[in-house]
């Protein structure tokens, strides 16, 4: 081995060794080039003063104090390239034409006679003279000339002092391919479908700010057999994309990657992240046992998956309005990087090289036709998602983390072995099946093994039992994670049967992480070894196996009611027991003695027939019940229930509705309603007791509370039901008495209601409100938000025609069929009225325009239906039939605290909840229209307080210019006559009657108009005295915009992408453009498109600037009259 001698700090002019022999010996291999380096600690140490000075001199160069301040500062690089390639003279032309470290590499060609140079940087020279090679490589006083072999060698040993130096604050290098990666060490490959990972070791001089010189390099393998180069280069650059938006994240996330640096070396492209020492959580598995210190490990385990939730979360919410989904999660893509001291450390979701980014929320591309095209991930990991010819949205991922959950669970559990065993069980095959002709997720199911394993676990472990960590663990990978439905019709709100978001799913690993942090025994019992220790199912010809096996949940309906997979009882546990397949039953039927297989066919088929009384016989059923028994052999195989229905009004459903009260005013289990007793309205109903012949109109004082339900019903054209109202004829005798006989079926039956559930208070509007009292009406309309916000709970007359129908109403009963099991025990299929969609959002009572900010404003409701009571609160929908469910469209105004759910959304789904609100509020009816403006404000007051903004009238300003891009959404709109104390602006959909839609803008392509805007509110108060139930709404009647005119030749041609308000309404040459926003210039892959609305000056015509609003909709660029000044005008 040949001893290396150090530098000298300086060197003398009779030195044996040439300086140039010293820049050799100091070279570094790059191990990854296989070329030599020198490194920049070589420069920095050896260029001083002293030493350039001296060097000059060897070479008979002038000395002056100005050249050796340039060399020192500004180019000492390329003044050891010119000693290395023995052409130092050329110093000298280099400083005449200010060329310095800056402007290398450079370029250096031969053109025709003579040789060209340019700089392959990013930094030209300021004196273009220097493009000349014959201006540069020639000595100052002329002495000195250049040959083409000494421009040749420069040119080529220049690569050797141009390794870069990777620093913190930067991320992306553009590399030429000759430059040499300054990697000293590299270990052992580490290949992927599309890439190789290297651990190496950046020379010490060669990085800044890094935490170790140790880091991974990650090469996009050229020669790999499914990607070409073109398909390469667009993987790095949106890779690229996706880790630069998660380096910008503030906070970072310490559960994503972050990038060190984007890389782009000629063809060659490569990043460079930080070295995990722990590798990847696969590995963890295989080398790790959680059975020793499992208590610890089962802790670090749950604060890992909330923190890979987050992390998923922050992925698919990148900012307002562009989300992320990764579309490659799996153990093999979740680092571990240990911590100090012999600290577990953290996971890191990394390779996020099949990552997609939009701006398009995943039901607008789908309705696009924009499908997400992507490279398949790691199949074992894919959803069913992938079955659907439509755009693959966000919750991919959440199927994915469900996996790896599920995978952790067991791993904790049972060790390596019992999840080796697990996985083997499936080897090749997804954690789902389908049919092979499928072309559809709802064809899929559940893996046998995976069902099995986590019923397994449930049935048989102790350490996943209710209440204790894991079980909520195993709980939400079954019921919200591993679920096949996915929501696709684009609702803000998640919904229970289909699978979770990542923003619930982060909210429920926070629960259980906090609970466990709180409560002990939640925890230890999961490290409790059971006597004697499980290790997870057997063999599927095991009677344990059998024994516990249930059917498999499909299309993600948990909590419907499908045989064999039983929904939720009143009280919320989700845990339900389920009908064993292949469980035995004797049936006899007209004489027929049956043996029933049950459950075995999804749906109920009537009538029920018998063959062959020797043969088996399938039955198709619809719902599954048993009577509550006790020690009943089949009592946690199917629902506790009632084949048959209670009378409506009975004291038996008298008794489940206190129960649905009782279980949702417990804090511990809904806390739907924080304060049972709120402040009583003006007036209400005191109900007294059940034998007082009458009611009486109670007077509430100032601040009183008390318990009070409020009905929610329809008064019924006046030709059938008869009106009965408070008016100030009466006002004081009802004060005194009502009858309870004078009063209508349908307040009847609510005084009924309230007085057997044992609340002393009633509000129902047309006895608590004075209804020929105008200003009595303006006031207490105004309070709506409250009476039902405050409201014990909602009384719902969802079946009644109007006020002398009636909600107690005799209801058909249902068919059932009796089983009798050979043990004795009772069962009964009955067929299936759950229709909460039916009943109630389809319901008549539904399309009423009051009664949407009646159920969106109340904490809970009691809905009294045709077929059954449903109770609805912000834990769901029960049934009478004990079945629990939830939908996304319940979800939303069934919300106890609406609009809660919309804290948690971003810019984007803030977005489509209003939109979704309004566009279902503008197709409901009214008796009178002009309550079409008063009849949401209560509503529209939550959501402008949830936004944190101001507006009015169906307009956000914060999202003031999507709000304006309404458009009539059918045939007929008629503008409505207000009263002129309460107007409604013209560019408001508000002041017209009929369904409206809005403009298809995508998300994150346009350029939002600043003009348009709501005018300083102090110079548009009212007048003092203005008898306006609006005066909070009139700063805001007007609003400010530029207007330009449409080109002249816009007249002639129709506007095929402009929707006109009214019907028949005609172009006219006086009409002005307000340009809202329009395409960005790299967002537009055709002609740029301007959203825009149509204005017409004022029918007033009093004041020339203002104007009214026609219409709204899509125009190209050639539509307007862009050179002409526009015109600042008022629209009202």
């Amino acid at each position: 081995m040949t001893a290396r001698v150090a530098w000298p700090v300086t060197w003398s002019d009779d030195s044996d060794e040439s300086f140039k022999d010293r820049l050799r010996d100091e070279r570094r291999e790059s191990c990854i080039d296989k070329k030599k380096f020198v490194p920049e600690s070589c420069l920095d140490t050896h260029l001083t003063k002293e030493n350039i000075e001296a060097e000059l001199k060897r070479k008979d160069i002038v000395v002056t104090t100005e050249l050796v301040d340039f060399i020192q500062t500004k180019a000492k690089k390329l003044f050891a390239i010119l000693v290395y390639s023995e052409i130092l003279e050329a110093i000298g032309g280099c400083y005449k034409h200010k060329l310095m470290d800056d402007h290398l590499p450079l370029l250096i060609r031969k053109v025709d006679n003579h040789y060209e140079i340019s700089s392959l940087s990013e930094n030209e020279p300021s004196d273009v003279s220097f493009q000349d090679a014959s201006n540069v490589f020639v000595s100052k006083d002329g002495t000195w000339k250049w040959t083409p072999g000494r421009l040749h060698d420069f040119a080529e040993n220049q690569w050797q002092f141009m390794a870069p130096v990777f620093k913190k604050e930067r991320y992306r290098y553009k590399l030429d391919g000759q430059h040499i990666l300054p990697f000293v060490s590299v270990g052992k490959e580490k290949g992927g479908g599309f890439s190789k990972v290297y651990r190496v070791t950046i020379h010490h001089a060669h990085q800044q700010g890094y935490p170790s010189a140790t880091v991974a390099l990650k090469q996009l393998d050229g020669q790999s057999q499914h990607a070409g180069q073109e398909r390469l280069e667009r993987m790095h650059q949106e890779e690229g994309e996706v880790l630069e938006m998660i380096r910008e994240l503030k906070p970072q996330d310490p559960h994503l990657i972050e990038v060190f640096a984007v890389i782009e070396r000629g063809s060659e492209l490569c990043f460079i992240f930080p070295w995990a020492n722990g590798g990847n959580l696969r590995e963890v598995w295989e080398q790790e046992n959680p059975e020793t210190n499992n208590l610890d490990w089962i802790n670090w385990a749950i604060d890992q998956l909330r923190g890979l939730s987050v992390a998923i979360s922050r992925l698919h919410h990148l900012d307002e309005e562009r989300n992320c989904r990764h579309g490659d999660l799996k153990p093999e893509n979740i680092l571990h990087f240990k911590g100090e001291k012999g600290a577990r450390g953290k996971l890191v979701i990394a390779d996020v090289g099949l990552a997609k980014v939009h701006t398009n929320p995943t039901v607008d591309r789908a309705g696009r036709h924009i499908l997400t095209v992507a490279m398949s991930g790691t199949q074992r990991y894919e959803p069913p998602d992938l079955l659907d010819k439509v755009a693959r949205s966000r919750v991919y991922d959440i199927w994915s983390l469900g996996c790896i959950c599920l995978e952790f669970i067991i791993w904790l559990l049972y060790g390596n072995g019992g999840l080796r065993r697990f996985n083997e069980a499936f080897t090749h095959r997804k954690f789902w099946t389908a049919p092979q002709n499928a072309t559809s997720s709802m064809d899929a199911m559940l893996e046998d093994e995976v069902f099995k394993w986590m019923n397994w676990m449930q049935a048989m472990d102790p350490r996943v039992a209710k209440d204790t960590a894991l079980g909520d663990l195993l709980d939400l990978v079954r019921d919200r994670l591993l679920v096949i439905k996915v929501e696709r019709t684009g609702i803000a709100v998640p919904s229970n049967d289909c699978r979770a978001r990542s923003e619930e799913v982060c909210q429920i690993l926070a629960n259980i992480r906090k609970k466990a942090k709180k409560d002990a025994p939640y925890l230890t019992k999961c490290a409790e070894k059971p006597d004697p220790s499980p290790h997870g199912p057997g063999g599927p010809d095991s009677d344990s196996n059998t024994q516990h096996r249930a059917p498999r949940p499909r299309f993600g309906v948990q909590n419907l009611p499908v045989p064999g997979y039983v929904s939720a009882p009143a009280d919320g546990n989700q845990n339900q027991p389920r009908v064993g397949e292949g469980d035995q039953f004797d049936r006899t039927a007209h004489g027929i003695n049956i043996r029933v297989t049950a459950p075995q066919v999804p749906f109920f088929d009537p009538p029920v027939s018998g063959s062959n009384p020797t043969e088996d016989s399938t039955v198709s059923t619809d719902s599954l019940f048993a009577l509550p028994r006790i020690n009943s052999h089949h009592e946690n195989r199917a629902t506790i229930g009632f084949p048959k229905l209670p009378k409506a009004g009975s004291p038996t459903e008298i008794a489940l509705c206190r129960e649905w009260l009782r279980v949702c005013d417990d804090p511990k289990l809904h806390n739907c309603h924080p304060s049972l007793e709120g402040q009583l309205p003006t007036r209400v109903l005191e109900v007294l007791s059940h034998d007082s012949p009458g009611v009486r109109l109670h007077i509430s004082k100032p601040g009183e509370k008390g318990r009070y339900f409020a009905l929610s019903h329809r008064w019924g054209d006046p030709l059938e039901h008869r009106r009965f109202c408070t008016l100030r004829t009466n006002y004081n005798e009802f004060v005194d008495w009502i009858s309870f006989e004078r009063l209508p079926k349908t307040f009847q039956d609510a005084v009924t209601v309230t007085r057997s559930l044992g609340v002393p208070f009633l509000w129902i509007d047309s006895l608590c409100i004075v209804q020929d009292d105008p200003e009595d009406w303006e006031t207490e309309s105004k309070q709506m938000e409250d009476v039902y916000n405050l409201a014990y709970c909602t009384l719902s007359a969802a079946c009644a025609r109007g006020t002398t129908h009636g909600f107690l109403r005799p209801r058909t009963p249902r068919d059932f069929v009796t089983l009798k099991h050979r043990t004795g025990d009772v069962f009964y299929i009955c067929k299936a009225i759950d229709n909460f969609g039916a009943d109630v959002e389809e319901g008549e009572l539904s399309r009423r325009g009051w009664i949407l900010q009646e159920r969106a404003m109340s904490r809970r409701t009691i809905h009294f239906t045709d077929t059954q009571v449903y109770w609805e609160c912000g834990d769901g929908v029960h049934c009478e039939t004990l079945i629990k469910m939830r939908n996304s469209k319940s979800a939303i105004l069934g919300d106890s605290e609406f609009p809660k759910a919309a804290e948690r959304l971003v810019k984007g789904g803030r977005i489509e909840l209003f939109q979704f609100i309004y566009k279902r509020y503008s197709t409901l009816a009214f008796t009178n229209k002009g309550d079409r403006s008063i009849a949401i404000c209560g509503l529209e007051n939550r959501l402008i307080r949830t936004f944190d903004t101001c507006g009015a009238y169906g307009v956000f300003d914060k999202f003031l210019n999507r709000s304006v891009l309404w458009q009539r959404g059918g045939e007929k709109m008629n503008r409505i006559t207000y009263p002129a104390r309460r107007s409604v602006p013209s560019w408001s959909w508000m002041a017209y009657d009929g369904c409206i839609t809005y403009v298809e803008v995508p998300f994150g392509q346009v350029d939002w108009a600043s003009s348009l805007r709501f005018p300083p509110s102090p110079q548009d108060q009212p007048p003092d005295g203005a008898d306006d139930d609006n005066n909070d709404r009139m700063p805001l009647c007007e609003l400010v915009a530029t207007a330009t005119d449409f080109s002249q030749a816009s007249p002639a041609r129709p506007m095929d992408n402009v929707t006109f308000d009214i019907p028949g309404t005609k172009h006219l040459p006086e009409f002005k453009c307000v340009v809202v926003g329009s395409d960005k210039p790299r967002a537009a892959l055709g002609t740029q498109k301007y959203y825009i609305l149509v204005v017409a000056p004022a029918s007033s015509g009093a004041d020339p600037g203002v104007y009214e609003r026609v219409g709204a909709g899509i125009v190209e660029k050639n539509r307007l009259d862009l050179q002409r000044q526009e015109d600042e005008i008022r629209i009202r």
